[in-house]
């Protein structure tokens, strides 16, 4: 008896995942369901504030150039700026001189933990300072302290640079979109991989064959018949 050479086809893999398609849509169906509920009811409300600067390029004493019309090569010199300002963020140092300024019982690594920096696109030199907590005024202290220290180390790094802030951050309205129905997704997507792994790992370890197709499939052998499976006399 020789088996076939085993060949993963689109036909099999649908063999596969056929019967089992009402677990695997329970199954992304539920995750999905706690990744939106959890989100949407558990998940703490979050408010987001943010300014915005832009990197100016300042000539020097002797330089006659003008402070307008940035090639491409002193764009990214500013772009590879901003990247160094996400590096300062991230420092103790930088996060304890917020913490003296603000006088607040906040740890340096929760200040940390609220701050990031964008670029605004890949044409320009502005940068996006956001911050976000779970307390609308706390997020704009810290965006307002941070945000001018971050801006005053940035500018003091010897370039001949200046940053302005171009766009003040002020205090949020209301709490950030929780994105129930994104999470949902997310979740839905999960389980669906997950289950459909699960299913095709349970496959290659299945070794019974249950069926006409299956040993037709496994083996190149002819099938001369089949015996019914005997009925139930109760």
């Amino acid at each position: 008896m020789n088996a076939k050479k085993d060949e993963i086809t689109i036909k099999k893999l649908w063999d596969i995942f056929r019967p089992m398609l009402w677990l695997i849509a329970i199954v992304s169906l539920v995750l999905g369901a706690a990744f939106g509920i959890y989100s949407e009811f558990f998940k703490a409300d979050e408010y987001s504030t943010t300014g915005k600067f832009m990197v100016i390029k300042v000539p020097y004493e002797d330089d006659d150039s003008s402070t307008t019309g940035l090639n491409s090569n002193e764009i990214l010199a500013m772009q590879g700026m901003i990247a160094n300002a996400k590096e300062i963020i991230n420092t103790n140092d930088f996060c304890e001189n917020v913490k003296r300024a603000l006088g607040t019982d906040l740890s340096a690594n929760q200040i940390k933990s609220t701050m990031s920096i964008s670029l605004c696109n890949s044409e320009t030199t502005c940068y996006y300072f956001k911050v976000t907590s779970d307390d609308p005024r706390l997020s704009y202290e810290i965006a307002d302290v941070a945000g001018e220290l971050l801006r005053s180390n940035v500018q003091n790094m010897g370039y001949a640079i200046r940053v302005d802030r171009i766009d003040s951050p002020s205090i949020p309205s209301g709490p950030d979109s929780k994105n129930s129905v994104r999470n949902f997704a997310i979740g839905f997507a999960i389980g669906f991989i997950l289950s459909d792994l699960a299913v095709f790992i349970r496959s290659r370890f299945d070794v019974v064959i249950r069926t006409k197709e299956k040993l037709e499939s496994n083996f190149d052998i002819p099938v001369l018949g089949v015996i019914p499976r005997p009925e139930s006399n109760n």
